[in-house]
């Protein structure tokens, strides 16, 4: 009975067409939330994180490729205030829009951040970078 009812209600759906593309606007935001949930809850969720990685290979080492992911992960974590303040003071035009150690120079003159968040950063932009780098080979090196 239950999925003759669901077959009706789908089928009742159908016949109002502009109904369904707003069911589906909303199930499509729904789904861009839940993404949003998820991810900072395996990100920032220690518990969370450690149930899921329970049992796999997981070191900091930045010579190791897992590690590498590691490491770049908590160094994100770490400067992730200081990114936010930086994000504040360019909205509120106390520090021009900018990139990379360019940006956080300017910041750390400005007295927006110390020299020291300003390596953090840095080494942060760096650890992302090499942990999505993908890595080169020469023409051909990878046929068998």
């Amino acid at each position: 009975l239950a999925d003759r009812d669901t077959l009706a209600a789908q089928h009742a759906l159908l016949d109002q067409p502009e109904d369904v593309l707003q069911q589906l606007l909303c199930l499509r935001k729904l789904h861009v939330m839940l993404q949003r949930q998820v991810l900072r809850h395996a990100t920032r969720g220690v518990l969370l994180r450690d149930r899921l990685t329970a049992g796999m290979y997981l070191n900091l080492d930045p010579a190791d490729p897992i590690g590498r992911l590691e490491h770049a992960l908590a160094l994100t974590l770490q400067a992730e205030a200081i990114e936010k303040r930086l994000q504040l003071a360019i909205r509120e035009g106390r520090l021009a829009a900018g990139k990379g150690a360019a940006l956080f120079l300017r910041a750390a003159q400005a007295g927006i951040i110390s020299k020291q968040e300003a390596a953090l950063l840095e080494e942060a932009a760096a650890a992302v970078r090499k942990a999505i780098d993908v890595d080169h080979f020469a023409a051909g090196a990878l046929r068998a």
